[in-house]
């Protein structure tokens, strides 16, 4: 289980507290008034290569995410996954082996619900997808949902066409390039479970008799039309 350690304003403190403030972890950010961390446990796990961009995200167990900011020697910078053109969500976590320090600035949305299960699935989408480039991202999406969604809908799921072209993006290169010219060998071998039977049926055709080409083509002969027969 990850360590969590809450950030607090600093405050004047006595000397015999000296010893306790070691242990702590301030970050540099001040708290903007009315926005007041929360110090409620929490938990976070990393579930990877589950991003829009195929790679990790860090949900807390609020179901709040996070995605990979900045990391470094001091350890792992992780911002709220909320971006908008006009504003976006301040909170962030920093990351240091197994600890995790949660920054002063509360989120300023509310949690998605089922945000953990959509990255799980998210990630074992993308997974199959770079195993099995050559079945379709849309059969691979269905197979992950059922497999996983056993407790009913998920709201924080993205649209099936959006997963799709994220996995078909990510196995993209993975795919062989198609043959540019007529150089190539083609496979003779017949395919396991190819043919699954022989079908014979009885059909009718009528075909013209000799005299009825020679009878057609007199009738026909002086005009701007071409006819012919062909007895295959």
């Amino acid at each position: 289980m990850a360590t969590v350690v809450e950030e607090t304003p600093e405050e004047p403190m006595d000397v015999s507290m000296e010893d306790s403030i070691r242990s702590m972890v301030i970050l540099e950010d001040p708290s903007p008034e009315g926005c007041q961390p929360t110090f409620e446990p929490q938990s976070f796990e990393v579930v990877q290569d589950a991003s829009k961009r195929v790679g990790d995200i860090l949900v807390n167990s609020h179901e709040y995410s996070y995605t990979n900011k900045y990391s470094g020697k001091s350890g792992i910078n992780w911002h709220c996954t909320k971006r908008g053109k006009v504003a976006s969500c301040k909170a962030y976590v920093k990351q240091c082996g197994a600890e995790f320090v949660i920054g002063p600035i509360n989120h300023d949305h509310e949690p998605k619900t089922g945000f953990l299960m959509a990255a799980k699935i998210s990630k074992e989408v993308n997974k199959r997808a770079m195993e099995d480039v050559f079945t379709s991202a849309s059969v691979i999406i269905i197979e992950v949902m059922l497999e996983n969604m056993d407790q009913g809908p998920c709201s924080a799921l993205p649209k099936v066409d959006y997963m799709a072209w994220t996995a078909n993006k990510g196995c993209q290169k993975s795919r062989p390039k198609y043959p540019n010219d007529f150089d190539f060998e083609i496979a003779e071998h017949i395919l396991d479970d190819f043919l699954l039977g022989d079908v014979m049926e009885r059909v009718i055709e009528i075909l013209p008799t000799e005299e009825q080409v020679k009878e057609s083509g007199a009738r026909l002969r002086g005009s701007n039309m071409e006819v012919g027969f062909y007895l295959v």
